[in-house]
């Protein structure tokens, strides 16, 4: 394992130095530390991924993703998991909440705070519990954002990490922690398709062909997952979005290009594999574009 710090920056914040370093790590991407505690980048994808955030002394990992953390196997060394799903269009009171509650209740811990890729919802996150825990500024806390290379795209989590204010709401009213939150279906089932969804552009830049890098990998059946994830998520509409004829309309069209996709690569039409992909790609940025951040 290498790891090796770079790029710190140092930043005025509330009187104090505030720094931010990239860390370069084999088992971890767009890792950075913050100060005071905190490390922010993806998610841990294996044994090595939990061994490396071990060994900066992490003890705490929080995931925001709606995906279900893999608690036992960071348990496996030493780790313990909280889990706070957040949206992308904004983070909520009840998110904001959590934020301070395991910021107050451990004063001690090291966290490190993931979404999926590491760039968007996870660094957010990092920033408040950053604010919360430090006191920094809001420059300093939107710099975050900024080296983790979070889009423009999502105004609500930049507003979020701009406009927060200490809450003084009473420990009372603040929400339980959980190892693994309860997650409504359509959220879950939109996470795990992301995911599936990085293993069919691998599979997509490898002209279809199992990558030496990802053995483990069925063509096939990534594209069956993608139907399926998908099918899944067009029968659970979000209740916000029940009734809205173009977004029906999106969704089980962006389900029938999955199986054209499925079934171009199970008879081998490669054009028509190209061509499926390709209109299933513009179909998911539409309805992230229009749907994801409103």
């Amino acid at each position: 394992m290498k790891i090796f710090l770079s790029g710190c920056l140092l930043l005025a914040a509330c009187g104090m130095v505030a720094s931010i370093s990239r860390v370069t790590d084999d088992n971890i991407d767009g890792l950075l530390a913050l100060e005071d505690g905190i490390y922010t980048g993806a998610a841990p994808a294996d044994a090595a991924a939990f061994a490396a955030l071990a060994a900066l002394g992490v003890n705490t990992v929080v995931c925001v993703d709606s995906v279900q953390p893999d608690v036992e196997l960071a348990a496996e060394y030493g780790l313990s998991y909280i889990h706070i799903p957040v949206d992308y269009d904004e983070i909520d009171e009840h998110a904001l909440l959590s934020i301070k509650r395991m910021i107050v209740e451990r004063p001690d811990d090291i966290f490190y705070i993931h979404c999926h890729h590491g760039k968007h919802r996870g660094p957010a996150v990092a920033a408040i519990a950053w604010r919360q825990r430090s006191g920094c500024s809001s420059a300093s806390s939107l710099r975050v954002l900024e080296m983790a290379g979070t889009s423009k795209d999502y105004p609500g989590l930049w507003s979020a990490v701009s406009n927060w204010q200490d809450s003084s709401v009473s420990e009372a009213q603040w929400p339980a922690l959980h190892a693994v939150a309860q997650i409504e279906s359509f959220a879950g089932g939109m996470a795990k398709l992301d995911r599936n969804w990085d293993h069919i552009k691998l599979l997509h830049k490898n002209n279809w062909q199992v990558p030496v890098s990802h053995p483990d990998l069925v063509v096939v059946n990534e594209a069956r997952q993608t139907r399926d994830l998908l099918s899944g998520c067009a029968e659970d509409i979000p209740i916000e979005l029940v009734g809205n004829i173009d977004f029906e309309k999106r969704i089980n069209q962006s389900v029938a290009l999955a199986d054209d996709m499925y079934q171009a690569l199970v008879h081998k039409k490669s054009e028509a594999v190209e061509d499926s992909y390709k209109e299933l790609k513009s179909s998911c940025v539409y309805c992230h574009r229009k749907y994801r951040n409103d």
